[in-house]
């Protein structure tokens, strides 16, 4: 302090809770002060000194951290040398103690991949430490005093004087102030009296037992000699990125845990990470790195996929670590009912001393399959081998060819199909369906829609209308549904390449009906109105869509009750006439006119806008015409409909442009306009 043999007060902060308070009474300017460390300062506190002064009040204030080192467990993992030959087997130690040093007992997840993955993508778990003991408090080192109060006269009766409530002397931990960072509990920059710093990193070793030697898998077949000095390598394929997965590995009473470990054939740097927890929440990790390699190593470069008539350069890269220059051999194979000969497979190369060198061959690439692709390097004193399998291909592309019609009582039909010249006999299907009536195309997509996951208004009616349409054909027909189950007589085949299995009940396609019906009665809202979902704002636009469904359902000789039309007619009538989207305007009027609730002069000015209207609105306003009978207006809307109709002679087709205004507007689409484009037609 400035001021000599002054008072100073002591304050221990955490958060918003005071720790320990004392007014210190200073010999001179200055005071050496103990302060006991006990847990409520974990993980962090603040100690500030105030002093009145002058009439001046000053401050300082100072954060200390106080790292739970004793919930941090020291981890090491351990493997007998740091590098390894692809395919050799070994054991990794994973050695765990306590803050004291001593022996303890956990639980821990050890993994061991590809380091260049972590060059793409940091890993994101983070530190275990900070996860679990990385809380940090805030502080706020705002101050009132009482040179802030003022005072004014205040003329009112005495008040009753409350109790002063103390201050609580406790600490407490909590997320809602902040979180340390991984490095900040690593490094804190304040520790403890007596406290061992956190857990160190794991650092390879040599203590344990040699690793087991590699044996040749059963479909590992030696390669043919091509001349040169060195043992036949065995052939690398394995090129996993991850090495090993273990989630649960325990360490004994002794702190030990024993983890056999495989190298797949990559040459690579491989991370060990091994992340633990005791019973008592002591947490702490380690990672340690080791490498597979061979002093002379080859490596396949390739396309990762091939196409038929591809003309590509395959390459060899040939490292040769050792101190002295290394002449190779290095051979390339290929199957050769995909590839075409290839020149000079076998070709020399000098690769000087820790250095690398490369060979090149150009290949034709003839036909689709499964490529098995070998690359050998025989050098005089070492050697290496690899084997990638990689796509081929077709150069073409998967093309279905559609035709449909109709086969008279006792006659027959012809369809004539074009099949390309090139193409592949064995990838070439015929597949005939035949139905007894446009009807079995409905029950196949009746199950479908009924599964369907959601059950908002639409939805609900989007089910409810085929399931109607089709009981009501069934009926028009004279067909039986429990007949039709029976003719279609699918085979196991047909039945696993299906998505549902078709409506083959009567009382199964009636409950669907029931169940539609229904829940259209309870989602009608007061107003007589519907919404999108149960119970919301009622929409001009789905009010329309659920009466013309109703309408559908009356004219299928369903009784639907008179009272839930009227209501939604009701709701209707006044929001046609106000409604400005031209679309939802054309369905309203429609729906409208099929009820006798308009008449002609108030579709005049949707006609009268005809030419903004699309095709889908078209055929609406033309239906609704119909329905009117009024024929004049519906012959000029077909008219002007027929003046977009493309023609297609080769498929013997008719179809309109599809007009769309972003996905949500399903009235526009093309599937939708084109059924009530034919309707219109046949009307």
């Amino acid at each position: 302090s400035k001021t000599p043999d002054s008072h100073v007060l002591w304050l221990e902060e955490a958060g918003p809770s005071l720790l320990r308070w004392e007014v210190l009474a200073l010999r001179g300017r200055s005071q050496v002060l103990q302060v006991p460390i006990t847990l409520k300062h974990a993980p962090n506190f603040q100690v500030r000194a105030i002093q009145v002064a002058e009439r001046q009040i000053l401050q300082d204030a100072q954060e200390i951290f106080v790292p739970p080192t004793d919930r941090f467990l020291q981890v090491q993992v351990k493997a007998p040398k740091r590098e390894f030959q692809p395919g050799e087997s070994t054991t990794l130690e994973v050695q765990a103690q306590d803050a004291s040093g001593k022996p303890i007992q956990a639980a821990f997840s050890v993994g061991v991949a590809d380091a260049a993955i972590y060059q793409i993508q940091a890993d994101i778990s983070g530190d275990i430490r900070s996860f679990f003991y990385g809380d940090r408090r805030g502080h706020s080192t705002d101050l009132s005093s009482s040179q802030e109060l003022s005072f004014a006269s205040f003329n009112a009766t005495s008040r009753q004087r409350q109790p002063h409530k103390p201050v609580p002397l406790h600490g407490g931990l909590g997320r809602a102030y902040g979180q340390l960072d991984a490095e900040e509990v690593a490094d804190m920059s304040v520790m403890a009296e007596g406290m061992p710093p956190p857990a160190p990193q794991a650092a390879p070793a040599a203590s344990l037992a040699k690793p087991v030697a590699r044996s040749k898998a059963a479909n590992e077949a030696p390669l043919a000699d091509a001349g040169g000095g060195a043992a036949e390598p065995e052939i690398r394929s394995d090129f996993r990125d991850t090495a090993l997965w273990q989630p649960l590995v325990i360490t004994d009473a002794q702190g030990r845990a024993q983890v056999p470990l495989t190298f797949p054939d990559s040459l690579t740097t491989w991370k060990v990470n091994a992340r633990g927890v005791s019973a008592a929440t002591q947490v702490g990790s380690a990672s340690a790195e080791l490498v597979t390699t061979k002093n002379l190593l080859v490596r396949l470069q390739a396309p990762r996929f091939f196409t038929e008539g591809d003309t590509v350069t395959l390459s060899a890269n040939i490292s040769n670590r050792t101190a002295q220059p290394e002449t190779a051999r290095v051979e390339l194979k290929l199957p050769l009912g995909l590839f075409g000969n290839v020149a000079n497979p076998v070709q020399s190369v000098t690769v000087p001393a820790s250095g690398q060198a490369r060979v090149d061959w150009s290949v034709q690439v003839h036909q689709a399959g499964a490529a098995v692709l070998q690359v050998v390097a025989r050098g005089q004193r070492e050697a290496d081998a690899m084997q990638l399998t990689l796509p081929v291909q077709v150069y073409g592309a998967a093309k279905t060819v559609t035709r449909h019609g109709t086969i008279p009582r006792a006659g027959t039909r012809a369809e004539t199909l074009f099949l390309p010249a090139e193409r592949r006999p064995e990838q070439t299907q015929l597949e005939v369906r035949l139905q007894p009536s446009l009807a079995g195309t409905l029950l196949e997509a009746l199950p479908y829609l009924a599964e369907f996951p959601y059950g908002c208004i639409e939805q609900t009616t989007s089910r409810f209308v085929p399931a109607v349409i089709t009981a009501h054909t069934l009926r028009s027909l004279g067909l039986s549904l429990n007949d039709l189950g029976t003719q279609q007589n699918l085979s196991p085949g047909q039945q696993a390449t299906r998505i549902t299995t078709p409506v083959q009940d009567a009382d199964q396609l009636q409950a669907m009906i029931r169940e539609g019906l229904q829940r259209i009665r309870d989602g009608q809202n007061s107003d007589g109105g519907w919404g999108w979902w149960t119970g919301g704002e009622s929409s001009p636009y789905m009010t329309a869509y659920v009466l013309y469904a109703l309408q559908l359902a009356q004219g299928a000789d369903l009784n639907v009750d008179a009272d839930l039309m009227a209501r939604g007619l009701k709701f209707l009538l006044p929001q046609f006439k106000a409604d400005k989207n031209l679309a939802s305007r054309a369905f309203s009027g429609l729906v409208l006119a099929r009820a006798a609730k308009i008449s002609a002069a108030d579709l005049a000015p949707v006609y009268a806008l005809r030419d903004e209207l699309s095709h889908y609105g078209r055929a609406l306003l033309a239906l609704s015409y119909q329905a009117l009978k009024q024929p004049k207006q519906a012959q000029m809307l077909v008219q002007n409909l027929m003046q977009y109709a493309v023609s297609d002679a080769q498929a013997g087709t008719v179809s309109w442009p599809a007009e769309t205004q972003g996905w949500w507007y399903w009235y526009h689409d093309r599937v939708e306009t084109h059924a009530f484009i034919l309707q219109a037609l046949m009307a």
